[in-house]
């Protein structure tokens, strides 16, 4: 299947590989199906473009919240698990939308608010964990930020 993008003009992806919200993703209620696109031709970038299966410029850059934030947690309600069919939670990818910023390393990424995926179902949706606004800009790199102030 052929769809435009925002930051690759038009390119055939793998319909089985689409990715379902079945509840759109907040402010974009309509938008119900997404690919996940790698930003660049580096396998090895952990960032990854979730792009609209029908709407060219409504993508966002993502990616794993625990490759970042081992540590992280986010509590899923019921219904959520069971919405998402998350029998097993290695079945479970949590995604952080970033706000990407210039320079790259003053990029943020909402933590309150991450994209929990089945991986295995292709079903995906974002939840509220917690209404904050520091979640909601975290500093992605602020690890290896405070690891450098450290060596110093």
């Amino acid at each position: 299947m052929n769809i435009t993008t925002k930051y690759f003009g038009d390119v055939t992806v793998d319909e089985q590989k689409s990715i379902a919200f079945p509840y759109g993703l907040p402010a974009f209620e309509t938008e119900h199906t997404f690919f996940l696109l790698p930003m660049s031709s580096d396998e090895s970038t952990p960032f990854q473009i979730l792009q609209s299966a029908k709407t060219k410029d409504l993508a966002f850059v993502v990616c794993e919240i625990f490759q970042f934030f081992p540590d992280y947690e986010a509590k899923l309600s019921p219904y959520e698990i069971e919405t998402l069919r998350l029998n097993e939670s290695k079945d479970a990818t949590l995604l952080g939308i970033l706000t990407v910023k210039d320079p790259f390393q003053s990029s943020t990424i909402n933590l309150a608010a991450p994209i929990v995926m089945n991986v295995r179902e292709k079903l995906a949706k974002q939840v509220i964990v917690e209404e904050s606004v520091a979640l909601r800009r975290t500093q992605l790199f602020q690890k290896e930020e405070a690891y450098a102030r450290t060596d110093t």
